[in-house]
């Protein structure tokens, strides 16, 4: 069962998912936002797989990323949860822009706490800025 805003801002209270930094008019409906870190890594080839390129400070004006390249960048926010399972969603208006935030990987192990590591690949140009609202994450509830 996916948590509510309500549930998932209750459950940072109570420290069974951890979000840091916490921000409540960040909450959704069913999810909260996520934000773009202060770094990217540009991967132009199949290289990448055995060593990847050195993160590059994203300056404040941002970087026009390009199609035909993929992108590496941390969220902001640092989470997790050892109780929910918490899945990564892009945020439409980035889709509608030509962009896709995650490859795959989107599920993030129950347990691990650590700040998610985008995919962006762009189908179009398109700027980003460190802070901008990319992708959001829901929580769910997990059955043994």
């Amino acid at each position: 069962m996916i948590l509510t805003g309500d549930a998932i801002k209750q459950a940072i209270l109570d420290r069974t998912i951890e979000f840091d930094p916490f921000a409540e008019d960040k909450l959704n409906p069913n999810s909260i936002d996520l934000h773009l870190g202060d770094a990217l890594c540009e991967i132009t080839d199949g290289s990448a797989s055995t060593q990847l390129p050195p993160y590059e400070a994203l300056a404040p004006e941002g970087r026009l990323l390009k199609p035909g390249s993929l992108y590496l960048a941390p969220s902001r926010e640092r989470f997790g949860s050892s109780v929910y399972a918490p899945i990564v969603h892009g945020k439409s208006n980035i889709a509608r822009a030509g962009m896709f935030v995650h490859i795959n990987g989107e599920l993030v192990d129950v347990g691990v706490v650590d700040h998610f590591q985008f995919q962006l690949l762009p189908m179009l140009p398109i700027r980003v800025t460190p802070g901008m609202a990319i992708a959001q994450v829901t929580f769910w509830s997990v059955a043994a």
